[in-house]
């Protein structure tokens, strides 16, 4: 999901995602969209820089990877730095559990 809807564009998105993984996929919305979502998922994010159109900024933003589980719940939020061994450990805890637990 994107947290710099003034500078990314669908297909900007598109290009940025795709070049980790082509399976990705981005997400974009209205600004009102998006700020549901940042709440629901405890994303922060603050603006460094110019606040006219067009100026240069930066964006400071929280970084996780976050588990859902199979119904949708999320169940984990894994900070930067987390090892890839931790990350698969609880994904296959996640994977082994019935979709209602």
């Amino acid at each position: 999901m994107t947290v710099d809807p003034e500078r990314d564009t669908a297909d900007r998105l598109r290009k940025f995602v795709t070049a980790f993984d082509p399976t990705f996929i981005g997400a974009t919305g209205t600004p009102a969209q998006l700020a549901d979502v940042r709440s629901a998922y405890g994303i922060q994010v603050s603006r460094i820089g110019s606040t006219t159109s067009g100026g240069n900024y930066l964006l400071h933003h929280s970084s996780f990877v976050y588990l859902i589980d199979r119904s949708g719940r999320l169940r984990m939020m894994m900070p930067f730095g987390v090892s890839a061994d931790d990350i698969a450990h609880d994904v296959r805890l996640l994977l082994a559990k019935p979709a209602n637990e």
